[in-house]
């Protein structure tokens, strides 16, 4: 094979190329690296997913929606990924700032590759669904390559897992590390003990759509035996993170710290479904359970029950004969698949598919009005619209996710989801308390699912009781270790600490898993740590999607400079322009809020004028500014020692919380107190 061979399609199937030459640069798949004129850089897995979507295209305009959509498949969040990705990418590339040899930004479109690649290395190609599996199940002996060792051990699962021909995995350990390792990894933990990730099962429908009915199916059953405090489930952050690329059972179980797999597969044709499911013993690949469940497409809740049932029973889990292990969500099986396919898009990124998926869910709870789930996905659709959405427009999505959110709690009291949302819309009332007690309320109904374990930390961290909420997220990531809003929330936490070094790897992390939020943060704890200069470069390299939350009152790059200038070097003659700006932008009828804008007034103005516009404008993740108060920063230190803070924490809700939950150690009652006349101060 030419070693100028140029990257095609054959027969449909994109050759996967380990090592390539782009421009000056050298890519290297395998090792995730790239090396040429600008230096060597380490490149986590999905950044170089990028790259090769926009290598199956070379000349062409690759839409921002496609590559969001074939790499992450998320929904909030998703742009900034692809920002900070082609960022990375650009400056390992060697790219000038000015001057895109390799990757062209098309205005509103996309991205486009200039340069076509070639081919220095060996070509990988990807096993397809055809494929026979061999009779050799032996061993890659240890002098043979990792790239060889790769290849036996996937021929090795072909033999074992005929069910599925890919499992997923762009795999967070490795150079992008930094040297981290997951919180609480590690073979000999005994938490890796009867624990189990439960990997999406593969779709091997004929018409290849059904991805959201084999993603509903893995999750049902997850969050079923999530329910057993007797296993370890690995939280859907992680587990999912493996779609389709990667075989290696021993490895994923190393990245997950977790001692077995449940994967599987899904083939559905007309009305008839097959289902074929495999428990393996990560370290050594021995398959532990194999079971095929073939009927028609309404027995999907019996085989979801069977396979939950019969992975519980193999870990050692007594379940007595007479009882359900997957809670009943619907009987009705055209609002089941019309809940499915909403679900998905709800997860996926852009206006449409949210669009769509409040189409799809009001269409399921119209077949089945007493569907407690759907109501309550759509509820959190709605809040998800509202982000984006005009201040007028954004506060009728919130009622109507409101009305959602209530009737799936009449309709399942116990539904945890619902009182998760229940916290959201209270933090968006600005009644912390309310939101804490419903937090509560969602933890005590599934308290083993890590999602809710990390944002109940959060909720500590926003009262203050930082050691609590270290403790719980610490919990929390060791279920679920790619969580990067989690790893986020954990660093501002040590920030607030003064564990500066510590909080600066952990927002690296939470960065490089694709939360483009910690980069401002990156950028603080650069200028906590006197590194003036780094903080500087930091502020100034902010990905585009960063930029945009401090539009409309800051539009040009000279505002921008400004807003750098009070950041990072507290200039006074700055400070007071910023100042103007915002309070001519909030003096405005409706305007435009969020955490930046509020941070940003805190930093440039007298307390008092940030607490009487945070109450004013009332706005989706405000929680995260009010956790933020206890960081040692000179702003939020003059922000709690000010005279009418006290009041302000009173109308928050965050007075009625401490005396239920504890007060922070920054805050001493003074006095002698009594109900609903409490007195105290902060430090």
């Amino acid at each position: 094979m030419s070693a100028q061979r140029i990257l095609a399609f054959k027969t449909g199937q994109l050759l996967r190329m380990d090592q390539v030459r782009i421009g000056t640069a050298t890519v290297n798949f395998s090792r995730q690296t790239i090396e040429g004129d600008a230096g060597s850089f380490s490149v986590e897995p999905m950044v170089l997913e990028v790259l090769r979507a926009l290598m199956a295209r070379p000349g062409e305009v690759v839409p921002r929606e496609a590559l969001i959509d074939q790499v992450w498949g998320v929904s909030f969040g998703g742009d900034e990924r692809l920002s900070r990705a082609i960022s990375l990418l650009r400056k390992a590339l060697g790219e000038d700032a000015r001057h895109n040899r390799c990757i062209e930004t098309i205005p509103k479109r996309g991205y486009r590759l200039l340069v076509t690649p070639v081919e220095t290395g060996a070509i990988d190609q990807a096993v397809s669904d055809t494929a026979e599996p061999p009779t050799s199940t032996a061993a890659p002996p240890k002098p043979l390559s990792r790239r060889v060792m790769a290849a036996i051990g996937a021929l090795l699962i072909l033999a074992t897992v005929a069910l599925i021909h890919s499992l997923a995995g762009a795999g967070w350990l490795g150079p992008a590390m930094q040297g981290l390792v997951p919180i609480g990894a590690g073979t000999d933990d005994a938490s890796n003990r009867n624990s189990i990730a439960v990997l999406p099962f593969t779709d091997l429908s004929p018409t290849g759509d059904q991805g959201y009915l084999a993603d509903g199916l893995t999750e049902e059953i997850l969050d079923a035996i999530m329910k057993f405090p007797e296993l370890r489930v690995v939280g859907r952050t992680s587990s999912f993170r493996y779609q389709a690329r990667d075989i290696d059972p021993r490895r994923i179980g190393a990245d997950l710290n977790s001692q077995f797999l449940l994967v599987g597969s899904l083939r559905k044709q007309d009305a008839r479904l097959r289902v074929a499911a495999q428990l393996i013993e990560a370290e050594g690949g021995r398959i532990v359970w194999s079971q095929t469940f073939e009927g028609s497409i309404e027995r999907i809740f019996e085989f979801q029950e069977s396979i939950a049932r019969s992975i519980a029973s193999e870990l050692g889990v007594a379940i007595a004969a007479k009882d359900r292990v997957l809670p009943s969500v619907t009987g009705n099986q055209e609002a089941y698949e019309l809940f499915l396919q909403g679900r998905d898009l709800s997860r996926r990124f852009g206006r449409d598919n949210k669009r769509s998926s409040i189409r799809l869910l009001e269409q399921a709870v119209e077949r089945d009005p007493t569907f407690a789930l759907a109501w309550a996905w759509l509820g959190q659709t709605k809040l998800l619209m509202a982000i984006t959405e005009e201040p007028v427009a954004a506060r009728a999505l919130v009622n109507q996710a409101r009305s959602a959110v209530d009737k799936a709690k009449a309709i399942d009291p116990g539904i945890a989801m619902g009182h998760f949302l229940e916290a959201v819309l209270h933090d968006y009332d600005l009644d912390f308390a309310a939101s804490i007690d419903a937090m509560e309320r969602a933890y005590a109904a599934d308290p083993n699912q890590p999602y809710l374990i990390i944002r109940r930390g959060r909720s500590y961290a926003m009262l203050g009781q930082l050691d609590k909420a270290e403790r719980l997220i610490e919990d929390g990531l060791r279920r679920d270790p790619t969580d990067a809003t989690g790893i986020f929330n954990l660093s501002r936490i040590k920030l607030a600490q003064g564990k500066l070094d510590e909080a600066y790897r952990l927002a690296i992390r939470s960065r490089d898993l694709g939360f483009v939020p910690a980069t401002p943060t990156i950028c603080m704890i650069r200028k906590l740590q006197g590194k003036d200069q780094a903080a500087r470069e930091c502020w100034m390299a902010l990905p585009d999607e960063i930029v945009d939350r401090y539009r409309p009152p800051f539009n040009d790059r000279e505002a921008w400079g400004q807003i750098g200038a009070t950041f990072t070097d507290r200039d006074e003659r700055s400070r007071q322009l910023v100042l103007a700006i915002l309070q001519d932008h909030f003096g405005q009828p409706d305007p435009k809020v969020n955490n930046y804008l509020m941070d940003l007034y805190l930093r440039a103005g007298p307390p008092e004028l940030f607490m009487g516009e945070f109450i004013e404008h009332p706005y989706s993740g405000s929680s995260s500014m009010v956790a933020s108060m206890w960081i040692n920063e000179p702003h939020y230190t003059n922000l709690r020692r000010h005279p009418a803070f006290p009041a302000f924490a009173e109308r928050l809700g965050l007075v009625r919380a401490w005396e239920k939950y504890g007060w922070p150690p920054q805050c001493r009652k003074t006095g002698n107190n009594s109900p609903g006349q409490i007195t105290f101060n902060c430090s």
